[in-house]
């Protein structure tokens, strides 16, 4: 529509200035007329010359066109980026029937059916002036009262320019009850040394426990360098209710030992004891190379 407007003013102005100089060139227009042609001149430019400020003023800002910029590349495509995802593929990359950034589905040890593993801990750091990556994995074919997870582990170096699996250690160890351990912390045991901690427990007929367990890497494999019986629990029932029979719990500190890279733990346990005799006592382990674990002061 405003097109067409335009374009019937532009006619319009066009017809005006033609009849205008045709008078003029022949000689036939007196003074008045060529004033008058003059003045209607000038009027009929005015709305063309508003119309056209008006749709410059108006008009939408131009814009260059350019190109859009390359697709950004995804932690999946890039060996300079580990996700949850690449890791948990390199671990289980050739067995794996699908991976997801938490979870692995494994063929189950019975035909037809699958285990699914789950991203228990993922955590990075610094050690040996190297940056590193620990993974822990739990998995269960199955969630009944008696099942526990098995604990799988690996190590990540970054090398050159790119994420590589220094280790893999599948069933590290069982931890846990209904198929299920809780997530992991990273914890200092040394003074350039890391480990996994994960804590577990165990439930049924009263009876409640924890355990404490350490996973590190020693001589370039992953071990299990601590599993400890933190706490336990005796319930008693009878007509009144539930009572406590018996228990105690457990608190682990890490301090400065004789060895060079791994502290001693140390243990402090307080509770009833199932002779009802109140305790309070502390238990320190050191790491042993021989046994290439955390073994009692008092043992070699």
């Amino acid at each position: 529509m405003k097109n067409d407007r335009k374009q019937a003013l532009t006619y319009n102005i066009i017809g005006h200035t033609q009849t205008f100089f045709r008078k003029a060139n022949d000689g036939h227009a007196t003074l008045s007329e060529k004033t008058a042609m003059r003045i209607a001149v000038i009027l009929s430019l005015l709305p063309a010359l508003l119309l056209s400020a008006c749709a410059a003023f108006f008009a939408p800002p131009q814009f260059p066109i350019v190109d859009s910029p390359s697709a950004i590349v995804t932690q999946d495509q890039s060996p300079c980026l580990l996700t949850p995802a690449r890791a948990l593929e390199l671990m289980y990359g050739e067995d794996a029937l699908s991976v997801t950034e938490t979870e692995v589905l494994l063929p189950a040890p019975y035909s037809g059916y699958t285990t699914t593993v789950h991203l228990n801990l993922m955590t990075f750091f610094w050690e040996n002036a190297a940056e590193q990556c620990l993974v822990i994995t739990n998995s269960a074919f199955d969630n009944s009262h008696v099942n526990q997870a098995t604990i799988d582990g690996a190590i990540f170096r970054w090398r050159g320019d790119s994420w590589k699996l220094a280790a893999f250690q599948p069933n590290l160890i069982s931890l846990g009850s209904f198929g299920y351990v809780p997530k992991g912390s990273l914890v200092h045991i040394g003074p350039d040394k890391h480990a996994a901690l994960l804590r577990s427990k165990w439930e049924g007929q009263g009876y409640a426990s924890e355990y404490a367990t350490i996973i590190t890497e020693v001589n370039g494999s992953l071990r299990v360098v601590l599993h400890l019986l933190m706490s336990e629990r005796q319930e008693t029932f009878d007509k009144d209710g539930v009572f406590l029979k018996w228990g105690y719990q457990s608190e682990l500190a890490f301090r400065t030992g004789s060895h060079s890279d791994f502290d001693d733990i140390v243990v402090t346990q307080y509770g009833v004891n199932q002779d009802g005799d109140h305790f309070n006592r502390m238990s320190v382990y050191a790491f042993s190379d021989g046994r290439s674990a955390y073994m009692p002061v008092n043992e070699k």
